[in-house]
Parts: C-alpha cells; structure tokens; sequence
C-alpha cells in the first residue's frame, strides 16, 4: 500500500515538473491509491474470516445436524434417544433462570479478575449441557461460543488471532486429556476466552498451577417440586408429539415421577409417554433406562442391512459396548478392539470388523477420549453394564475400561458387579488402577467397601505402592485398608532399623486410627493411636522440637476417641497435656501449627461437656472458634469445615449455661455454613450437615420453638435415612438421637402416636447399639426410654410408661455411680419423669420419694451451675409441690411453690421471653395462698 502511494506520488510530481499538467494521470494515480486501499480493506476482512474459519474448525458447533433417518422407518425404528440429549431438546431450558444469567454476566463483563473457568459439576441428566447451551445462546452479538474438540494450546491461540470473545464448552471435561494446558493458554487471554467445564464429579487432580483457576463452579442439584413435573412433563409430551409429527396422548391429571427426578428423566418420561408407552409417569428409573437402551437397540435394525452378513442386534451391542469403554483413535484401531467379539474375533474377520468400526464410530461419534460417544451417557452405560453382566468381553488387559465403569456406578450401582471382578484380576496393578479410579472423584460406600476388600496388607510388593496413594476422606474403608498397609510396611522397616523408621511407623499409627474412627470402630481405632502416643513421647524425649507437635496430636486424637468410648475423665487428662503442649509450641511461632491447636482446643472443650464442666468448656470453645475464625479467612477450603463443627461445639456449650439464644445462633451458623459446603461436596459433609440440623433442632426445641425444631429434626432423620443405608456402621448411633429429639418435637406439638413410633425406632437401635458399646450407648438408651414413658402415659398406657420409666431411672442410678458428674443431672431429669407415671399408677408414696430425690439433686447442681440447672429445678419443684398438695401436705406445698417463684424469679431476669410467663403462673398460683403471696 505504501509502495502504491509514494509512486503515485511521484506520478503527481513528475507531472507538475513538466511542462502541463495531466488530468488522466492524476486520475490514474488517485484511482490506483483508491484500489489498493479498497483491496487493502478486502485482505485484512479475508485474513479476519480465515482466523475466524481456523478457529472454528477447532470448535464443534453448539446444534450439530441431527441424525439422517431412513425414509421408509416408522417412528419407533427411528433413532429417538439423541432427542433427549441439550442441542435436539425441544423444551426451553427448564428453571435454572439464576445460575444462567450468574454465568452470563461471569461472559459479558470480560473482567481480567473474573477468572476464565467455571466448572458446572452434577449427577447425570441434572441438565449441565443444557444449561451450557442456553448460556452459550444467550451472548450477545459478537461473541462466538462452540464445543472444545481438542488441541487446546492451538485453539486458544486461534481465539487471539480471531481477536472475538470467546466461550469454548469442555464437556466431560474430567476425561479430556491436556486440560491443564487449555485452561494455563486461556488464562493468557482473561477478556478473550470463557471455559465452561462440564463434568459430573468435578475436574478430578489438576497441577498446583492451574488450582487457581477451577476454584468457582456450580453444583447442580435436581429441581423442582411435583407441580413442577406434571407441568414440564405435559409441555415435553406435546413437544415431542409435535417434533414426531405424531398425536400427543391425552394426559390425566395426576402427579409425574418421583422427588429427584433429574430433567433427563422427565424428558424421558415424556417422550415414551409421546410414543404410547403406558404408565411411564410412574416408571422406576431403572424401568425407563431399560426402555431406552430397547429403543436404542430398536433403531439399529434399519442399518442391518448394510453389514456384514450374520451380524445382528446383539453382535452391534457387544461391539458398541467396546467401543464405550475401550478408547479408540482410528477405524483401524477400533476394528482390533472388536476382536473381543466372539463372532469377529478371526483375523479373517478383519474387514467385517472395519465396516461395524466405521458403521459404530458414524453413528456415536468418539468424544476427545476416543470413546464412542452415545448420548444420553446414562443410556451407553446402562447398555455397556447390560452387555457386560451376560458376555465376557474385556481381557485382563483392558484396564483402560476401569475408569469407564466407575463412573457409572453412580447411577448404577451393579457396575461393581462388572468392575471388582476385573480390578480382581489385575491385583499385579492394583495400586495404579485405584489411583485412576481416585482421580474420577466417584465414591460411595458400595465402591469404598469394593475397593478396600481388595487391598492386601501381607502382599508386600503391591504393598509398597499401595502405601503412596492418598485416598480421598470421602473413600473412608480404602483409606483405612491402605493405612494398614502403610503400618505392615513400617513395622517390618522399624525390625531392620528402628532409629530410623520409628517416626514413619508412628505417623502411620496415627494415620491408622484416625482412618478407623473415622469408621466408627473406635475400639480399634484407639489401640493404634495409644501406640502412636508411646512412640512419640519417646521420640520427644530426644527431639522435643521434632515430635512435640506430634506428639500433642495424637494426645488429642485419643481423647477424641475415649470421649466417643464413653470415657470422658481418661479423655480430658490427655487433651489438657495436648493443649498444654501446644501453648507452650506458641512461644516459638517456628514451630507452632495454629491449626492444630484449634483443634485440641475444641476436643478439650468437647471432653469438658461431656462431663458437665460447661464453664471450663465454654473458655475453650470460644478460643477455639476465635482461631478457627481466623484460619478460615486465610485458608478457606481447609479451615471453614472445622470452623463449622467448632460452632456446633459452642452452641452445645452455651446451651448447656442456658445462653439459648446465643446458642441458637452459633449452630445456626454451623448449620448454614454445612448447608454452602454439602451443595459443593455432598458426599463429604452431609454427615456433618445432618448432625449440626439435629443439635439445631434441639436448641431450638429448648426456646419453645417447637414447629421450627420438628422442621429441623425432621430434615435431620431424613438426611440420617439415606445415610444409614450408605453406612450404618458411622450413622446408626446419630439416627437414633434424630429419630429421639423427632419424637420430642412431635409430641410437644400434640402428636404422640407419631412421636410413639419415631421413639420406639429409635428404642430398638440404642437397644441393640448399647449391647455392643455400654459405655458410649447406654445413657442415650436410658433418655430414650424416658421419652418413651412420658409419650406411653399420654397414650394411658400407664404400665408400659412405668416400665420404660423404672428403667430408665436403674441405668441412670448404676451410671451416676460410676461417674456423678455426668450422669446425676440425667438421673434427676428421670426421677422427676418417673415420679409422674408412678403418680398416674397411683403408686403416690414411690412417686413422692422419687420427685424429692429429684430436687435434692437438682438443688445442688443449680448451686454450682444455676444458669444451666435452675430451670430443670423449676420444673421438680413444680412436680414435688403438686404431689404433695395430693398427699394432703398443704403447707409443705405451699413452701414448695414459693421457692420455685424464686427460682424462677432467677431464671426471668436471665431471660424474659422464655421464663417470665411460667415465673407469672407460680405468682398468680401464690396468691392464692391463704394470706397471699409473700
């Protein structure tokens, strides 16, 4: 362009210098500047969509082009199942209204800040892809959006040149390899790229670099309630009849599916309903998956006349599930791994192998991975585990299958069935194939029991590599299982050289006891942890600086146990030398793990409780969250979990000093801060979620907000039920106090038959739960019996009350035996109830002796601790004064009274709203006294 100007520049000249001017060549020159120019603007415009052509040759398209179809196919030999996949969905995006438009605004700002991943993470069906979709969709003009195909460093280099804003969908993003390297490229570009990674269980393991860039996602649950299924289900129905150009069916009014329903299962739902399935409003998800793969299945008859003779329905399946689970890169590739079918398994077979290769990978095209692609996932799994349960396909060597079924064991747990058998032939690579299977993120209890019932302490070759794979606290049993190993490994190495090894063999004690109370087996769990206390107070000896800290670990860890075992006194000696020892590490700041005094605190303030010291607890709990609070804000992932059960601890506490209020608020705070972590993490924190709503439940029960408390507790058992059916081994024993505290609220609010039969199971668990651990069970099966009494008696099952009751006061009086101080506030409370069935027996004398028992004791307790005992004291006051104006002892009554109106005098200047009315009624009762009231 440059050259063209200064030479017609020069033509200007040369004609000014001669004689005349020359209006033609001026006009040449002008238009040769204007040509250029023109072409100029043309090349950079051509160079602009041949940036933008390379770029999109990298990107899938958001919609790509439906299936072909044979003409002459019916409807059901139609392929239909692709219809229920996000680009073919004939519905609009069905009620995720926030989370899409929080994802556009995260595109449109382009803030350098903003960070360019965001990770939609979720079970299968949840509707990740259509939420994507409708993002993608919804960007302004300008933008270019499109599916990642693979060769992300090229890709992001395109999207520079093109110099367009770009959204790039990952899907399946946890199998695609070089991840990492996309996302550090895009990162270089923070205005130009926007990564939206889809991926059920999360990205799995990435490299510290990259961490900073996948820390913000959505977690997407199924949504809505049962009007909302009849509604979508009936616009989906008249949506696929339309896409079918069939007649919709009529639809009744009645409710579609089930709570949990995923929109891929309403979808799916309709669209059989759509083709005249009956009944599939009610259908089990395993029902509809089954009918889905049929008719899948169905469609590929049209095409049999095109392969290779002899070659059926059931030959395609096994050689589509193959495909599914075996990565292939070529026809050529794919065609040898069809060898596994016993009709093709000839070498002669060869080109009949390559023509159902070519026929399998046109149909499903293979995603990034090499795997065919059958969409929905769900139907390609539930195919693969169909086909793999009746043939025996995989060899010994296709382990790269494992990773294939694992994930789908989540929403179909028979997939172990096809797994452990093959992880069991392969006990040579174990340790490698578990940590493949680790980096899913896929867990459950059925896998975790799997996976550890194959880890083999004695085999000290696959020992050694077991031992160097961490196992994620969500795979509690494989921790365990390789926890123990790590123990066999040390324990022969300590043989050899135990200057050397004996600190490797007490961490691993220590790790190993942490992993079975984690477990619920206590008992085991502690003899490990004590063995680890031995050796690190002998390594301390010679290098305190070393093993201090270690040392107050493990004090800690096994009062944590002790306290679970029902040994509170053995358990609050060691946590104060633990806590002692971290007091003194935080002089030297070095040294110091502030972490890990937090936590002694808050097992010091535990133990403290649990032996009705709540004063002395309350200084340590509030430390505790004062750390931990603090922690928390510079580390958040790892510290706002415990600051969340720390929480929980003080609230207990201040309940304890009758602060309910303050106590109400500190486990509200728990509560929601488990509620933010379970909507990320389910499987790691519903646990603590539930427990944390119990003890909500409770408190909230003690301020008389009792419909509040029965929504809490009711949440809490439902939570607790799935659990236990996960592993009732760590749940059980917390069921038991859900179901007990859901009895209580029932029956406060008038309904005792509900809260008889909530009571009664959780009778039967504590009964066969204190069999196994008295020490730990026996209290709370003694509270339960007297809640059973109480609810017995308002049913007039008076000797059944009586029963339940005497019970429960002889466990009581043979546990304050042993240990007063726990358990004298539990037999008051249980004196004071039994008093009131023997009154209802008409056992008057028994029932008087046993109500005085019960406010001599609470009389001295309210004297040491009147904030947390006066009120209960009301309460046998109460009871004592009305059982002897029965017994005809006026005046004993009437002093009875009086001094319950100073008691309660007591407790309303503490707190107005809980205790004023109840103070009122005694002085309104006292003015009735002959000579009224003092």
């Amino acid at each position: 362009m440059v050259s063209v100007v200064l030479a017609a520049g020069l033509g200007m000249v040369t004609n000014l210098v001669t004689s005349t001017f020359t209006w033609s060549l001026a006009a040449f020159g002008f238009a040769l500047v204007v040509t250029q120019a023109l072409l100029s603007v043309w090349q950079a415009r051509q160079e602009q969509r041949n940036r933008r052509t390379a770029r999109d040759g990298l990107l899938a398209p958001l919609r790509p082009p439906a299936p072909e179809q044979r003409k002459d196919a019916s409807v059901d030999a139609r392929q239909l199942v692709y219809l229920l996949t996000a680009p073919f969905s004939p519905t609009p995006l069905w009620g995720r209204r926030a989370v899409h438009d929080e994802l556009l605004a995260w595109c449109v700002d382009r803030s350098s800040s903003a960070g360019v991943v965001r990770v939609v993470s979720g079970p299968a069906g949840v509707g990740k892809s259509r939420l994507a979709l409708a993002v993608a969709e919804s960007l302004p003009a300008g933008w270019a959006a499109g599916r990642f195909t693979g060769n992300g460093e090229q890709l992001v280099k395109l999207i520079a040149d093109a110099g367009e804003p770009t959204l790039v969908i990952v899907e399946d993003a946890d199998r695609v390899a070089g991840l990492d390297t996309l996302i550090l490229q895009a990162s270089k570009h923070p205005t130009l790229v926007r990564l939206l990674m889809i991926a059920r269980e999360g990205l799995g393991p990435m490299p510290e670099t990259v961490l900073p860039q996948v820390n913000q996602g959505v977690s997407l649950t199924a949504l809505g309630d049962s009007g909302d299924r009849q509604r979508w289900f009936g616009e989906a129905v008249r949506a696929y009849a339309r896409k079918l150009e069939i007649p919709p069916p009529d639809l009744p009014d009645r409710a579609v599916g089930h709570d949990g329903d995923t929109p891929l299962i309403v979808h799916a739902r309709a669209l059989l309903a759509a083709l005249g399935r009956q009944g599939t409003r009610t259908w089990s998800f395993a029902e509809i998956m089954s009918e889905l793969v049929a008719l899948e299945l169905h469609s590929w008859e049209a095409d049999l006349d095109r392969l290779p003779k002899g070659c059926d329905v059931e030959v395609l399946s096994q050689a589509v599930a193959v495909l599914l689970v075996l990565p292939a890169r070529t026809d050529e590739q794919a065609a040898d791994l069809l060898r596994r079918v016993s009709q093709y398994s000839k070498k002669a077979a060869f080109e009949s192998r390559m023509t159902i290769a070519r026929w399998a990978r046109r149909r499903h095209p293979p995603g990034p991975d090499g795997r065919l692609d059958l969409r929905p996932h769900l139907v390609g799994e539930r195919l693969v585990l169909d086909v793999l349960g009746r043939t025996n396909l995989l060899r010994e060597e296709d382990t790269a299958a494992i990773t294939a079924l694992v994930r789908s064991y989540t929403e179909f747990p028979d997939a172990l069935e096809v797994l452990v058998p093959l992880l069991d032939r392969q006990r040579a690579h174990l340790p490698e194939l578990l940590a493949g299977i680790i980096d899913t993120g896929v867990a459950g209890h059925a896998l975790d029991v799997a996976l550890a019932a194959l880890v083999d302490a004695d085999d000290g070759l696959v020992r050694l590599r077991l031992i160097t794979i961490e196992a994620p606290v969500s795979l509690r049993n494989l921790r365990a299982a390789i926890s123990q190993c790590a123990v066999a490994h040390h324990r022969e190495l300590v043989k050899a050289d135990p200057d050397r090894y004996l600190p490797d063999l007490a961490d691993a004690l220590f790790d190993l006891g942490s992993s079975l109370q984690a477990l619920g087996r206590f008992r085991s769990a502690l003899g490990f942890i004590e063995e680890s206390v031995e050796l690190y107070r002998r390594l301390a000896i010679d290098d305190p600086e070393t093993y201090e800290q270690d040392l107050a670990a493990s004090l800690v860890g096994a009062s944590f146990i002790l306290r679970e075992l029902g040994c509170p006194r053995d358990a609050v000696e060691l946590a104060r030398e633990g806590v002692g020892i971290h007091r003194r590490l935080a002089v030297d700041e070095a040294n110091f793990d502030e972490g890990l005094f937090a936590y002694s605190l808050n097992t010091l303030g535990l133990v403290l409780r649990e032996l009705g010291r709540p004063r002395e607890a309350i200084e340590v709990a509030r430390e505790s969250v004062e750390l931990f609070r603090r922690l928390a804000a510079e580390a958040p992932e790892s510290q706002v979990p415990i600051l969340a059960m720390a929480l929980l601890n003080l609230g207990l506490v201040l309940g304890e000093l009758g602060e309910l209020h303050d106590a109400v608020d500190s486990v509200r705070e728990s509560v929601e801060i488990h509620r933010r972590l379970v909507a990320v993490e389910p499987d790691l924190y519903q646990d603590a979620l539930a427990m944390s709503i119990t003890n909500l439940g409770f408190l909230l029960g003690e301020t008389g907000q009792y419909r509040d408390a029965l929504s809490a507790a009711q949440e809490s058992v439902e939570l607790y039920r799935g659990l236990v059916v996960e592993d009732p081994t760590v749940h059980e024993t917390y069921f038991a106090m859900a179901l007990l505290d859901l009895g209580q609220m029932l029956f406060k609010l008038g309904r005792p038959r509900e809260a008889l039969g909530v009571t009664e199971e959780s009778l039967k668990l504590n009964r066969r739960l204190a069999a196994s651990e008295p020490a730990f069970h026996e209290p709370k099966l003694a509270k339960t019996l007297i809640n059973l009494s109480v609810i017995l008696k308002d049913l007039e099952r008076f000797q059944d009350a009586l029963a339940a009751a005497e019970e429960s006061v002889s466990l009581y009086r043979r546990l304050a035996v042993a240990e007063p101080d726990i358990h004298e506030p539990e037999l008051a409370m249980s004196l004071v109830n039994s008093s009131v069935v023997l009154e209802e027996a008409g056992q008057l004398g028994e029932a008087l002796r046993n109500v005085e028992e019960s406010v001599d004791l609470y009389r001295r307790l309210a004297s040491g601790e009147p904030a947390s005992y006066q009120h209960k004291l009301a309460i046998a006051l109460s009871n004592l004064a009305a059982g002897l104006h029965s017994v005809n002892r006026i005046d004993d009554a009437w002093r009875v009274w009086e001094e319950e109106a100073a008691v309660l005098k007591a407790c309303a200047e503490r707190d107005e709203k809980l205790y004023g009315p109840s103070y009122r009624r005694v002085l309104a009762l006292l003015r009735e006294k002959p000579g009224g009231a003092d």
